[in-house]
């Protein structure tokens, strides 16, 4: 009897060893769910009443009725008749158009693998039926329905992960929020606490110093490695959270801008979070929708480099900084963001012996016309003192097993919007010091209207040192050629312009 009470005394201490105390220093100890740091890439959606207006941002309600800004009273004032107040705008948002699987898809598409719903803004409006928000919500006000509970479901049809991301902190520490008891619930016994992560916003005196992952500030992007998981979050309209109509095309972010982000993060050790805002009707922008699916095709052919990569010993490198690295299953990614003077790519942080094999390297190129093209290498090579993506070890020249190209033209008067999806074997002949040209054989699908729109399309293609014959519709693609220091390392090559 007295053996069973020792034991169980013994496994009582060992299960509240295990409990988290709701402070910071023991809520600080737990290890982050290694899921997220493998995901990197998620989606950021901010969605509410403040939909209905777009207009200027979603701290609309702030900006017009606190701030009095004179560009909103204005608005105001020419749209709406007088006496029409905030909550006024509730019963017209309607969500007619809402389709979360649709939704999902396009998420899925775009490579990204955790979705991020602002279910509850700084207006207070929250998206489904809150027993402490009567009145103010999506279920008894506007689509008089739950539009998270579906978009959940449909999520998780592709995702498993688990996020609660807190905002609105600085008006008070995270002892009025009662946060610490909160995530020590939340650790030990919730249904998620296994995989649930969280962010630091969680008071006043928590940026930057508690919770799974860091978001410190809006946009945050150290450029240099953390010592602690953190997030940058960024969105395609550059100067709004939410949808806005007054949007103009170059407020928005190039897929190149997007990748280039997302590159910098994760060799950085952060993850990227990315932000579009859907309309009052549900419906997520054409031009979001086409931004996302350019970067979902990089992805696609290059994401090696980022789902389950760590950071690599250097960064970005000390002769190209336009060059991050990353790191997995032995081999280094080196992603360049900027296409190298003379064609001749330097990397200082790189070193090779007679083992080295160079490979997988992808070129791909967005340009602010939308002209998207995604290839990508394989191969590999002996040590050379000049060294050309994929070249195999027979012979100079490189089989590319798999190309996709995407162009999307813009004809801004009109907002026509094109595009056209190719994907067949091709070869890329390399030489040293010489210019190398990949040959690829463009099928246009759906072109708007009539040939007049080739010149829009590739006015700006030169810059990427790129070709066009309208004989033949054929794009001549100039490879680089990479030089590296003697040493030992394997290294895969990607390129965005």
């Amino acid at each position: 009897m007295a053996i069973h009470f020792f034991l169980l005394i013994a496994l009582l201490i060992q299960v509240t060893k295990s409990k988290y105390t709701p402070d910071w220093p023991s809520l600080d100890t737990r290890p982050l769910p290694p899921w997220y740091d493998q995901a990197k890439f998620g989606i950021f959606l901010h969605w509410g009443v403040f939909s209905v207006p777009s207009f200027g941002s979603e701290w609309f309600w702030y900006q017009w009725q606190f701030q009095k800004n004179p560009e909103y009273v204005k608005f105001m004032k020419d749209n709406y008749p007088p006496g029409f107040a905030y909550p006024d705008f509730g019963p017209k948002f309607h969500a007619e158009f809402y389709d979360p699987d649709r939704w999902a898809e396009l998420f899925a598409s775009a490579g990204v693998k955790y979705v991020v719903l602002t279910s509850k803004h700084h207006e207070g409006f929250t998206l489904w039926g809150s027993n402490s928000s009567w009145n103010w919500n999506a279920v008894d006000v506007g689509p008089k329905r739950d539009l998270v509970g579906p978009l959940a479901a449909a999520v998780r049809k592709r995702y498993l992960p688990e996020v609660i991301w807190s905002d609105g902190d600085w008006e008070a520490p995270s002892s009025y929020w009662n946060s610490t008891e909160f995530l020590a619930w939340l650790y030990n016994s919730s249904p998620i606490k296994d995989k649930v992560v969280v962010n630091d916003r969680w008071g006043s005196d928590c940026r930057c110093k508690h919770g799974d992952f860091w978001n410190c500030n809006d946009k945050f992007n150290p450029g240099t490695l953390q010592h602690h998981k953190w997030e940058s979050c960024m969105s395609v309209d550059k100067h709004s959270w939410g949808y806005r109509r007054n949007m103009d095309y170059f407020d928005m972010m190039t897929p190149s801008e997007v990748i280039a982000g997302l590159m910098k993060s994760v060799s950085c050790g952060g993850n990227y979070l990315l932000n579009v805002g859907p309309t009052a009707a549900g419906w997520i922008m054409p031009s979001f929708q086409s931004l996302l699916r350019a970067v979902g095709v990089w992805l696609r052919l290059n994401g090696e480099a980022v789902y389950g990569s760590s950071p690599w010993r250097a960064q970005n490198d000390s002769l190209t900084p336009a060059i991050w690295y990353t790191t997995s299953n032995g081999v280094v990614y080196a992603t360049m963001l900027k296409w190298p003077v003379n064609n001749i790519l330097s990397l200082g942080s790189v070193e090779t012996t007679p083992h080295t094999d160079v490979g997988n390297a992808g070129l791909s190129f967005l340009t602010v016309l939308e002209i998207d093209k995604t290839t990508r290498h394989y191969g590999s090579t002996s040590h050379t003192a000049s060294l050309q993506p994929a070249i195999t070890h027979s012979r100079v020249g490189a089989e590319v097993y798999r190309h996709q190209m995407i162009h999307t033209c813009w004809e801004h008067a009109q907002g026509l919007v094109f595009e056209s999806i190719t994907e067949f074997p091709i070869n890329c002949l390399l030489s040293n010091h010489v210019a190398r040209h990949i040959e690829v054989l463009m099928n246009f699908r759906h072109f708007w209207r009539s040939w007049a729109y080739v010149p829009i399309l590739f006015q700006v293609t030169f810059i990427a040192f790129i070709s066009y014959s309208t004989v033949r519709h054929q794009v001549f693609l100039t490879c680089p050629t990479i030089l590296f220091p003697s040493g030992s390392q394997h290294i895969a090559i990607f390129d965005i312009c």
